[in-house]
């Protein structure tokens, strides 16, 4: 059978449909608890439904094929009826609908999707910020497309229409706290089954349910897409013959290996047994060597310079250095795009350009300096009153602080770890930690653009603290070529004067950091990383990224384990912590707090190490 999920993958990649149908491994997170908290897609499906409080839902206990049974009784039976999770099989197909209301002959089709759509008009633009026939869209769509083809063979006397509900920017919620009114619970393996499932609960007041349904509350908007879907119908309904002939047959349908193979799933350790980039790739696939699916800007340097790096595979010549200069570089030799695929293709030692000297002075750098990091977490709805969905609350900082050159680290941190609206506090305790005095650094434009929102918000509000204003005036960048921002950006400095060969052409701090440790054998690193415990060496004698050993949390759900290790991490703790299956289990919100202290430490602390390595570096 072909399953909307199956029809989906086939789209991204034909050759995929086979390796997903046996089961072949992936490298994707496979914590599917983890995945769907950090959508928020459990309550906006749950929402949904309570939208439409005529609607029966369609069991699954017994599996798909008795959904499909009782959708058809239901739908025979009634002349009017609204049906969740429908499920319909015709011809090799199989779909389950997330809502399906029989009005009459017309069948409609409601898909429910927690990705927003914007529909504010930018005042630049003149048109609608975020449309769903921008590209983006295009795959939820075709889900749709394919519900659509499959609903019209199985009752082609029907007519048929389609419609998406999800959550759109313009909105900005009345009510407080939505997220507390829902609750999980894990439901347990059914016999002979090992699979565990969470169960959404509408857990608020008559009032609560009676504000979500009200129009003035509005949250998820209902958009009709047969204009858009109707023109691809042929074509996918081909497509979809090609790929039930594929599933029937067990045959796979290939592909031609590309630059695009660069994200594929399949692409897992070379000792895997069942390996589907190494079935696609065979000998081409370099796992040991510099690869050509690892030069930076992969997909803008083939597509700007006549599909070279397709050309290249084509024949057959797949290591680094095997890429000419002439495919990053402008005529005149010069990197053309980014120096970062030039450094990758000519570098082969750790450097640092003397040019940050003057860039550091005409920066202005000043004493003390702060190391600032933030998290935040967003979700389809809106946490707190006055928020518009997937807006974010800033939920924690850490900050380390060198007070003169040379001088040891001060560390400083704050988390909010319960319901509260938290951006204000957050702002109010940077305040007193950072003041007014020293250069304040980041590894991004992130925290710029978070204190924005909190200003923006304050601005917004008739009762807020003048000093808290002021403050934030005076820190962030307006003008980011300004002497005299006090904040300032590590990260556009390694982009542009660092180079190691261990980073290739990335330039995260989670690849920076190990890059130095590499390089940088001094006491005082090592005394930095000891003193948290994130210092240890391998049986080599080569120090271990410090991100590696930060700890595990096991999530309550399905026993695995989460690492809070980056800035996707960091959320779904967060969220589990505050609103998920682990919202009264004191010992685990525990565990995640300290977890998240202990990443977010990390990251400033990645940044004081980087900073003190290149200074020693600028004074050989």
């Amino acid at each position: 059978m072909l399953s909307k999920s199956n029809f989906k993958i086939a789209q991204t990649c034909p050759t995929k449909l086979y390796y997903a149908k046996n089961q072949y491994p992936k490298n994707t997170d496979t914590n599917e608890y983890m995945a769907m908290l950090a959508e928020g897609g459990y309550m906006v499906g749950k929402l949904a439904q309570l939208l439409y409080p005529e609607g029966i839902e369609v069991k699954t206990e017994h599996g798909s094929n008795y959904a499909v049974k009782e959708t058809e009784e239901l739908l025979s039976s009634h002349e009017n009826i609204t049906l969740f999770e429908a499920g319909i099989s015709v011809n090799n197909k199989i779909i389950r609908i997330d809502i399906l209301r029989k009005i009459g002959n017309n069948l409609e089709i409601i898909e429910v999707k927690s990705k927003s759509v914007d529909s504010r008009i930018d005042p630049k633009k003149n048109k609608v910020k975020k449309s769903l026939k921008d590209k983006e869209y295009k795959e939820y769509l075709e889900d749709v497309a394919f519900q659509k083809i499959v609903v019209q063979e199985k009752y082609p006397l029907a007519t048929v229409t389609t419609f998406m509900l999800m959550p759109d920017k313009l909105f900005v919620s009345q009510l407080d706290n939505i997220l507390t009114w829902f609750t999980l619970t894990k439901v347990a393996p059914k016999p002979g089954s090992t699979f565990n499932s969470i169960e959404v609960d509408f857990i608020g007041t008559e009032e609560n349910l009676n504000d979500l349904r009200n129009k003035d509350n509005q949250l998820l908007a209902l958009f009709p897409v047969d204009d858009i879907i109707d023109p691809w119908l042929p074509k996918l309904r081909a497509k979809a013959g090609t790929f039930i002939e594929s599933i029937v047959s067990n045959t796979k349908i290939h592909a031609p290996i590309n630059y695009t193979c660069r994200g594929c799933e399949f692409k897992v350790k070379a000792d895997v047994e069942k390996n589907g980039f190494l079935e696609c790739w065979g000998k081409l696939a370099l796992y040991d060597n510099p690869f050509i699916l690892d030069l930076a800007q992969l997909g803008n340097i083939n597509n700007k310079r006549d599909n070279i790096i397709n050309f290249l595979i084509e024949q057959g010549k797949t290591a680094l250095e095997e890429v000419p200069l002439t495919a990053v570089t402008k005529p005149d030799g010069t990197p053309f795009y980014s120096n970062r695929p030039f450094y990758q293709l000519t570098k082969k030692e750790e450097f640092l350009l003397d040019e940050l000297k003057d860039e550091i002075q005409n920066s202005n750098v000043k004493y003390p300096l702060h190391f600032i990091d933030f998290e935040t977490s967003q979700m389809a709805f809106p946490y707190h009153k006055d928020m518009r969905c997937y807006e974010n609350v800033i939920f924690q900082w850490s900050c380390h602080t060198i007070d003169s050159p040379g001088a040891k680290p001060k560390h400083y941190e704050w988390i909010n770890t319960d319901t509260l609206y938290p951006n204000l506090e957050f702002a109010n305790q940077l305040k007193n930690c950072i003041g007014n005095e020293g250069s304040v650094m980041t590894w991004s434009k992130y925290e710029n653009t978070q204190l924005k929102s909190i200003l923006n918000a304050i601005l917004e509000t008739e009762d807020f603290d003048p000093a808290l204003k002021t403050w934030l005036d005076g820190l962030i960048i307006v003008d980011k070529n300004d002497s005299f921002n006090r904040m300032i950006d590590m990260h556009d400095w390694a982009k542009e004067f660092y180079f190691h060969p261990r980073m290739g052409g990335r330039t995260s701090i989670k690849v920076v950091l190990p890059a130095v440790l590499e390089s940088n054998k001094s006491k005082q690193v090592e005394d930095l990383l000891s003193d948290v415990g994130l210092f240890k060496k391998d049986e080599a004698g080569n120090t271990i990224n410090p991100y590696d050993i930060l700890p595990e949390v096991a999530v309550e759900f399905d026993g695995q384990k989460i690492k809070v290790k980056d800035g996707s991490g960091a959320m779904k703790a967060y969220q589990d912590m505050v609103y998920g299956l682990n919202r009264n289990n004191n010992n685990v919100k525990e565990k995640y707090k300290k977890a998240l202290l202990e990443y977010c430490r990390l990251d400033t602390l990645a940044m004081v190490i980087i900073w003190e390595h290149w200074m020693q570096l600028l004074k050989k």
